[in-house]
C-alpha cells in the first residue's frame, strides 16, 4: 500500500488490535520509520493481565460504549464463524517481544493510565528501552481514540516531533 501510494516512509499509528498488526508489518517492510502503539499489545496475555479489571471502556459514556458494541456485532456478523475462529487463533499466537527487542526503529507505546498497577509496566512485557517511553493518558481506558483523542493526538505529534529530530 505504501509503495503504490508513492509513500516512502511512514510512521504507522495502530489502536489495540491495530498496534499488533504494525508491530507485525514494521519488519517485514523498509518503509516504516517507526510505530505509535495506542494500547497496542506485545501479546494477548499482556493485554488480558497488566491492568487491573474494569478499565476496558474507561469513562466512556452508555451511549458510546453501546456503538462500540453495535460496530463490533456488525462487524462480527460480516464474516463467517470460521473466520472469527482463525482472527483469534491468530491474535492468540501473536507475539511482538522478539520484534521489539531487535527494532531499529522507534516504538512510542501510549496507554490509557486507569487500572494502572504496581506491576502493570512489567506485566505489558515491554523491553526496557521502551518501557521507558511509554505516554500515559490520565483517566483513559482501552479506547484512547474515543476517550481522549486530544491527548492522543498530542502524544502522536511529540512522537512524530521527536521521530523527525532523531531521524
Amino acid at each position: 500500500l505504501l509503495a503504490h501510494l508513492g509513500i516512502a516512509r511512514a510512521v504507522l499509528l495502530g489502536h489495540s488490535l491495530g498496534g499488533m498488526t504494525a508491530m507485525d508489518l514494521a519488519p517485514r517492510s523498509a518503509r516504516v520509520a517507526g510505530l505509535i502503539l495506542a494500547e497496542g499489545w506485545t501479546h494477548l496475555r499482556a493485554a488480558s493481565q497488566a491492568f487491573a479489571p474494569g478499565r476496558f471502556h474507561g469513562q466512556l459514556p452508555q451511549p458510546a460504549i453501546d456503538a462500540i458494541m453495535r460496530k463490533m456485532k456488525e462487524t462480527m456478523a460480516r464474516f463467517r464463524p470460521e473466520c472469527w475462529q482463525h482472527f483469534w487463533q491468530s491474535v492468540e499466537a501473536s507475539d511482538a517481544r522478539a520484534f521489539l527487542d531487535t527494532a531499529r526503529i522507534p516504538v512510542v507505546p501510549v496507554y490509557g493510565e486507569m487500572g494502572r498497577t504496581p506491576r502493570t509496566e512489567q506485566m505489558l512485557d515491554l523491553p526496557p528501552a521502551h518501557r521507558a517511553a511509554i505516554r500515559w493518558i490520565p483517566d483513559a481506558g482501552h479506547y484512547l481514540p474515543q476517550e481522549a483523542p486530544a491527548l492522543l493526538a498530542r502524544h502522536t505529534v511529540d512522537a512524530l516531533r521527536h521521530m523527525a529530530a532523531g531521524a
